[in-house]
């Protein structure tokens, strides 16, 4: 909660509801993405996430707040706000060359493995 009340970008009582939910939608769509699972709407969630995750660190770093780290791994290790939002920027482009090469990008995946079933 403290994360997200860090950015200063959502009302009191929306902050609770997104730190509640939020890393699950990221723990749903990460499993999605590995096991391949309706892969061309995973890509587009994450490049929506991606996104919003852009936005909301941009708008950080503009408004110059006091923040040391970004919060994106827990206790696991800390990274600088304007790491992440190259790191960000990096995901942002691969996830729209997956998207782009999704042919490709869908070789192993469970939706080619199913839809090679269904015939």
């Amino acid at each position: 909660l403290y994360v997200v009340q860090s950015y200063q970008l959502f009302p009191e009582m929306i902050e609770e509801v997104v730190a509640r939910i939020f890393p699950w939608i990221q723990l749903f769509l990460g499993v999605f993405l590995f096991l391949g699972l309706y892969l061309k709407w995973t890509l587009r969630a994450f490049l929506l996430m991606i996104s919003a995750f852009l936005l909301i660190i941009g708008q950080a770093l503009a408004r110059q707040l006091p923040l040391s780290d970004c919060g994106c791994f827990g206790g696991l290790f800390a990274m600088e706000p304007h790491n992440t939002f190259f790191l960000d920027i990096a995901l942002w482009l691969l996830i729209l060359i997956m998207l782009r090469s999704l042919p490709a990008t869908s070789t192993l995946s469970l939706d080619k493995y199913f839809a090679k079933n269904e015939k």
